[in-house]
């Protein structure tokens, strides 16, 4: 990955932000329907193929590609240097064992251009008449910073610069993506470039070389995948970015997510320190996971003894699958223009929660303890409580029906109560139970969530409220996650998954997405004796 000093800034006016570009609904909807059908409409057979892809991408396999590729021999691969020449004929050795065609000539898989430079390029053909003029790209630079210069080292300078993480991990993460699509015998619909750059340390040189020298039409090219440092996995995940450049790639990239589980961050940055950007610049969708900088970074302790191989293996699994999903898709969507505009910043704005609702019960209860039903802390002056005359140190013991044990969620009952609903209350040194009619604000809750909905998230709403105590909480939602079904079902709108969160029957199966890792989980709903909202 190429070090810079400042992220470049966009000036595009805030109102384009919401804009939803028409022509491309058509697209967008077929796309969303090849996601709702697991990213692929496959039968048995093809599936059985799918997993023998997968099931060869292995860490033994991406540790020889990396221990190769990071080794001294190499003299860390400097663009057009021996080392890195020596690199390059591996590389390409490994596309014909992937019977990869050449994207450049009949003869040679290297596009040379200037100091010696050459990018590597392999094809795997489409199969579909009129998708395989289309094309998906996988790339990653495989040059390096070799002995290092006061310019391209973090130091110290003089010593090899293997690039273990940088970016032999990407290297043979798309390797292994290519090996598996020749193990599985399957044949994508869309064409996929398999592009190994050269000189991205130097400027990002190699890929602006073949975007000036395309081997495919621009206007084919549907999305491109950059894998750049990849090798650092840890629990606390990956960043992927690019996801708004394209409608539907955070949910197509968490379906594809079902085997590996990786937890993804995902993220509205965009900067210009990798081979991504001068696609982004011509509004080309892109792809880019990335496990983060380290203390390493162009340093020669950035070596093999540090890379997670097993975490590649299961980023290389991933990607292997959005690469079928994106490759397959019937149609795919053009470039979001308003990507442009998405700034963490706005993104921080967008996904701000709403203010909390207006409680139903104005008055504050004391943590349960081990007497019957719960403690009133507070009641405030001139509301409901206060006019019926409640106080502070009362002790709710019924409320409607319900006798308040220590572990009864008193919270929920109240979000899903009628109005006016009948409170049963001992007062200390009270003998006679005091027993009244309490009015609620607003109306009963079912589920007890709110959400927005996203034009770069079709077919999905994310939750931006959820009360306490709501059945939604108690079942484990939380501020943020993805609904993508409701009791099986996928939606197209807000207003469809409403309607099927008010009239489906409980218990009620929710498929959320949360940080890009599926779960289903279960609402209790229960039944209302008013109208809910």
């Amino acid at each position: 990955m190429r070090s810079h000093e400042k992220s470049r800034k966009w000036a595009r006016p805030f109102g384009e932000l919401s804009k939803w570009v028409r022509p491309d609904i058509a697209a967008i909807v077929c796309f969303v329907a090849v996601i709702l059908a697991g990213g692929h409409p496959a039968g048995a057979e093809e599936d059985d193929a799918f997993q023998l892809g997968v099931d060869s991408i292995l860490a033994k396999d991406v540790q020889q590609h990396i221990h190769t590729l990071a080794s001294d021999t190499f003299e860390g691969r400097n663009a057009g240097s021996r080392g890195g020449h020596a690199a390059g004929i591996y590389i390409a050795q490994q596309l014909r064992k992937s019977n990869l065609t050449s994207s450049v000539s009949a003869t040679t898989y290297f596009q040379e251009f200037g100091n010696e430079c050459r990018n590597i390029l392999g094809l795997l053909p489409g199969s579909d008449p009129k998708l395989k003029n289309e094309f998906i790209l996988i790339g990653a630079h495989y040059d390096h910073v070799g002995y290092g210069t006061a310019e391209t080292s973090n130091g110290p300078v003089g010593f090899i610069h293997n690039g273990a993480d940088d970016n032999a991990s990407g290297v043979s993460t798309v390797l292994e993506i290519a090996q598996a699509w020749q193990v599985s015998g399957e044949h994508p619909r869309r064409s996929i470039i398999f592009a190994l750059w050269d000189s991205e340390e130097h400027g990002l040189l190699g890929s602006k070389h073949w975007l000036a020298h395309p081997t495919c039409q621009l206007s084919a090219l549907r999305c491109i995948v950059n894998m750049d440092m990849v090798g650092r996995l840890k629990d606390s995940g990956m960043e992927v970015t690019g996801i708004r450049t394209l409608p539907g790639l955070r949910r197509l990239m968490s379906e594809q997510n079902r085997q590996t589980n990786i937890k993804l961050n995902f993220s509205w940055t965009v900067e210009d320190n990798s081979d991504h950007w001068p696609f982004y610049e011509r509004k080309i969708p892109f792809i880019m996971p990335f496990t983060g900088f380290h203390d390493d970074y162009h340093k020669p302790s950035d070596d093999v003894d540090k890379v997670n191989y097993a975490g590649i293996q299961n980023i290389a699994r991933w990607m292997y699958g959005n690469s079928r999903a994106l490759a397959n898709a019937l149609e795919l969507p053009r470039f979001r223009d308003a990507a442009f505009q998405e700034t963490p910043a706005v993104q921080q704005q967008r996904e701000a929660p709403l203010p909390a609702a207006e409680p139903r019960l104005a008055l504050t209860l004391a943590p349960a303890d081990a007497g019957p039903g719960r403690v009133i802390a507070r009641v405030y002056p001139q509301t409901a409580p206060a006019v019926v005359g409640l106080q502070s140190g009362d002790r709710i013991i019924k409320f409607g029906d319900t006798e308040i044990a220590p572990q009864t969620n008193l919270a929920g009952l109240i979000l899903r109560a009628p109005s006016p609903v009948r409170i049963h209350a001992i007062r200390p040194g009270q003998e006679k139970p005091i027993r009244v009619q309490l009015p609620l604000v607003g109306k009963p809750v079912r589920i007890g969530i709110n959400w927005r909905e996203d034009p770069a998230e079709p077919g999905v709403v994310a939750i931006n409220l959820l009360e306490v105590g709501s059945p939604a909480e108690v079942a484990g939602l939380k501020f943020n996650d993805r609904i993508l079904q409701v009791n099986g079902e996928n939606f197209k709108s807000g207003e469809e998954c409403r309607k099927l969160l008010l009239e489906s029957p409980s218990p009620l199966p929710i498929l959320i997405e949360r940080y890009g890792q599926l779960r289903t989980l279960t609402i209790d709903v229960p039944e209302l004796t008013a109208k809910a909202e």
